[in-house]
């Protein structure tokens, strides 16, 4: 009896750390899963790369998972999975692994999402990272979290206090006011990190502007100068000092230097090129999917060491040559399994989210873009959310036309209406600019029905100005 529990232990603590391993390789973009190989090919001897691989069909270095397994595995992970090895060091350069460079020649240009998922994942708790890359993902253009802090805490049921928590962890990182919920924590949270610099030294301005954006921020957003001079008590060129200090030292739109823009959205004319995790060809038969890195047959295990396994398997040896062996062989083994299991998983949650979004695959309009959650892409897969959204946090596709966009466009719902109001407000005349009802109205004609509040806010995301200052 006691044998048979033990043997039922042991069981569950394998699959664990298979769990632990594939999230861990699934939620890389393709820099960090190039550098993952890069690493590993040159700390394990095992492993190689494959001869001919991407030539003969008849190479599978891979144990080959069968995709009904995968798919069995991926949903029994709990929300709280994540195996993410917040110690793991990324900045390794190999030499010898030179050969497997995919990315080479690449020009590359991190986004918002990467740079703040990398660097929240290496000061959160490991229970905290799946909430924090959601915060991250849910960011705005600007670098702004416009959903509620109690509507988060609803869909991703847990306590308020700790989405509060994980969000003051988020607002820790660079760029300074990243998360804010709006201008005025924008630009304080860009105060606190003036403060807490090292080489910080107190002067006046950032104490006159703190206590402006703090209390009289509604005088300052309608240049109610005059009543400002009375609040504060203090001389015109004074404030004009304070308000030179508030433009030129705070930035009210924080994930400026990291803005990737997409044909079709406002200020498009330049393209950042990114390096694609996906790379999706129109064929004579449709369309496919390609992970663009880490393809298992690229790889395989070293014969010599190979043999070696087989023999000390027959001969039963045990010993510290043997148990290397051993550890480098298996390594090596589950290391290709994690890749064709990321590989098939990505693929078809991919091949998944393109279905429902052909039209925009079809044309790079984002006004083709349909209501997609990526709740509902886990339960047409059968999966856990936190599986689908570890698996395109950060990563990028590139389209039949070339367009390389973040996975994100294809589940924001908004980017339909906006591209609606800015082609309405681009044909208006300069003369007699429409008023956000008459928007309204026109976007009713067009079968979209919104509130003139979300017309209103919209347009301010898009950096557009009221009718009124749009008159010419």
């Amino acid at each position: 009896m006691s044998v048979r529990q033990h043997l039922g232990q042991h069981g569950i603590q394998r699959q664990d750390q298979r769990i632990v391993r594939v999230m861990s390789m699934l939620q890389l973009n393709g820099i960090e899963l190039h550098r993952s190989i890069e690493n590993e090919l040159a700390e394990n001897p095992a492993l190689e790369l494959a001869e001919n691989a991407e030539s003969d069909d008849n190479t599978n270095p891979s144990p080959g998972v069968p995709e009904r397994d995968v798919f069995q595995l991926l949903d029994s992970l709990s929300p709280s999975s994540t195996g993410y090895d917040r110690n793991e060091d990324w900045n390794y350069d190999s030499t010898e692994s030179a050969a497997y460079d995919p990315l080479r020649n690449v020009c590359t240009t991190i986004t918002l999402q990467q740079h703040l998922i990398t660097n929240y994942r290496s000061v959160a708790d490991s229970e905290d990272i799946p909430l924090g890359e959601y915060l991250i993902c849910s960011l705005d253009d600007r670098g702004y979290l416009t959903e509620s802090l109690e509507s988060i805490a609803q869909e991703r049921m847990v306590p308020l206090e700790v989405v509060e928590r994980v969000l003051k962890l988020v607002q820790s990182l660079d760029p300074p006011g990243i998360a804010a919920r709006d201008l005025q924590e924008c630009l304080l949270l860009q105060l606190d990190d003036i403060e807490s610099d090292p080489s910080y030294q107190a002067t006046r301005n950032i104490e006159l502007a703190r206590t402006i954006i703090t209390d009289h921020f509604q005088l300052l957003g309608h240049k109610c100068y005059p009543r400002l001079l009375r609040k504060l008590r203090i001389d015109r060129e004074r404030l004009d000092d304070v308000l030179h200090f508030i433009r030129h030292s705070l930035n009210p739109f924080p994930a400026a230097k990291f803005k990737t823009e997409h044909a079709g959205l406002p200020g498009s004319e330049h393209m950042a090129t990114l390096v694609p995790d996906v790379i999706v060809r129109r064929t004579d038969t449709g369309y496919d999917v390609e992970v663009a890195v880490g393809s298992p047959r690229q790889f395989a295990i070293n014969r010599q060491w190979e043999k070696a396994y087989d023999a000390l398997l027959k001969k039963r040896v045990n010993d510290i040559d043997s148990a290397q062996i051993t550890e480098f062989v298996d390594r090596a083994r589950q290391f290709i399994a994690s890749l064709d299991i990321r590989q098939k998983v990505l693929k078809r949650i991919v091949t998944n989210v393109l279905e429902t979004q052909m039209g925009f695959v079809e044309t790079g309009s984002v006004k083709y873009l349909r209501p997609l959650t990526r709740c509902a892409i886990a339960d047409k897969l059968n999966l856990h959310e936190s599986t689908v959204s570890r698996s395109l946090a950060g990563k990028f596709v590139q389209l039949p036309s070339g367009d390389v966009v973040s996975f994100d466009i294809f589940f924001e719902s908004a980017l339909p209406i906006m591209a609606a109001i800015e082609e309405i407000i681009r044909s208006e005349k300069s003369d007699k600019p429409l008023s956000d009802q008459r928007i309204v109205t026109l976007l009713a004609e067009q079968g979209i029905k919104v509130a003139r509040r979300t017309v209103n806010k919209y347009r301010e995301k898009l950096r557009i100005g009221s009718s009124l200052l749009r008159r010419q």
